[in-house]
């Protein structure tokens, strides 16, 4: 089983289990619920040297007019050797499970959605329930959407079989969408996070320099605060230059009460080619400051209140290059199947990370090479509706 390495792990499966979200993500129509469909999803991430691979279903239906339900579920499998793992522990395999049930409710031009998604692997479970309502007003020009999730994490330890803490979160978000005109749709949005509990990772150590040799250094658990707020808000803006042609952008920014503060920004292209293929460009770059209590290195113990080397903590950014490529077709004298569509995405992703250092280098405790590391993520969908 792992042990320090799993930070790295639960890092990567959280990143997918978001990006799993935004491309199965159901748009709700102005006052229509959409039609009937499942989603197929096969994604596979190598990187920093850990491999994921996930494959996912999600299915929606509608049971009258102004109700549907859904359903997702996810398997992350997990395995490798990551720089926590080389420098503290084994290599080591992983499994989670995620799966998750909706309903949707239409009335006017309001749509209540309330979601429930359960996490559960070896030594963590997760529970989490959103509630969303969506308004749309002024001639269906403009939609409000506002939400409130909560969850409930289980944390264990599978080196010690009597080892659990818990963790909350609860969230708010709040967003508007504007069409400005036939061309341009706009979106400004909002969200609240608030953390308590068991908030760290208990494989992972930090590092502090021997007393009798200020070259070698050794580990130490972490201590994190019991808090965390944060808030970050964005915009977003689609342009169409012409049918079937759109250009958009985005920027956010975030800022926490563990002194952590980040932006990024995203550009994308989509464009139609012939009648059934749909191709995307996107970039995205993203830069964080580290937080208040991060050290790489701490010259002695209780250098702080609290300590943490958890380098998604570090000061860091990172640059995605994107690609997707669609292709819609009807099966042949199907009359159940309205549509079906399969799409390709590849991500490149490159991390930087400013006063993160590579512990696995043979040198002087503090002079070891900054980190950093590409990774490649791939994804598969098959779409069809009813």
């Amino acid at each position: 089983m792992p042990k320090v390495a799993k930070v790295a792990a639960v890092a990567v499966t959280k990143r997918l289990s978001l990006l799993l979200l935004a491309c199965l993500a159901i748009f709700s129509q102005a006052a229509v619920l959409d039609d009937d469909r499942v989603d197929i999803l096969y994604q596979t991430y190598n990187g920093g040297g850990i491999e994921v691979e996930a494959p996912a279903i999600v299915a929606r239906k509608k049971l009258a007019e102004n109700f549907a339900l859904s359903g997702n579920y996810l398997v992350d499998m997990v395995s490798g050797a990551s720089i926590d793992a080389e420098v503290g522990a084994s290599p080591y395999e992983e499994e989670r499970t995620e799966y998750g049930v909706g309903i949707e409710y239409l009335k006017d031009k309001s749509t209540l959605n309330l979601h429930y998604t359960n996490s559960s692997e070896n030594d963590y479970e997760a529970d989490t329930l959103s509630l969303s309502v969506t308004q749309d007003f002024f001639g269906d020009l403009s939609t409000v959407n506002m939400g409130l999730s909560l969850g409930d994490d289980v944390i264990g330890n599978s080196t010690d079989p009597g080892f659990e803490e818990n963790a909350k979160h609860y969230s708010m978000d709040f967003g508007w969408t504007q069409i400005i005109s036939k061309n341009f749709i706009t979106n400004i949005a909002f969200n609240k996070t608030v953390d308590e509990g068991f908030l760290r990772n208990p494989y992972r150590f930090i590092r502090i320099r021997e007393p009798d040799d200020p070259t070698s250094w050794f580990a130490s658990s972490e201590n994190y605060p019991q808090t965390r707020s944060s808030d970050a808000w964005s915009v977003r803006g689609r342009y169409f230059i012409a049918s079937r042609k759109v250009v958009y952008a985005s920027y956010r920014a975030f800022q926490d009460t563990w002194g952590i503060t980040a932006s990024n920004y995203e550009l994308g292209y989509t464009f139609a080619y012939r009648e059934n293929w749909t191709l995307d460009f996107r970039y995205r770059a993203y830069e964080q400051t580290d937080a208040d209590f991060y050290r790489d290195l701490f010259d002695y113990v209780g250098q702080t209140t609290f300590y943490g080397r958890d380098k998604e903590l570090s000061q860091m950014s990172d640059q995605m290059f994107s690609f997707s490529v669609g292709y819609d077709f009807a099966l042949a004298d199907n009359q159940t199947f309205k549509k079906t569509s399969v799409y390709l995405f590849l991500d490149h992703i490159r991390f930087d990370y400013d006063n993160f250092r590579d512990a696995r280098v043979d040198t002087d405790a503090g002079e070891e090479p900054l980190y950093a590391f590409s990774a490649n993520l791939i994804r598969i969908m098959f779409s069809i509706w009813f």
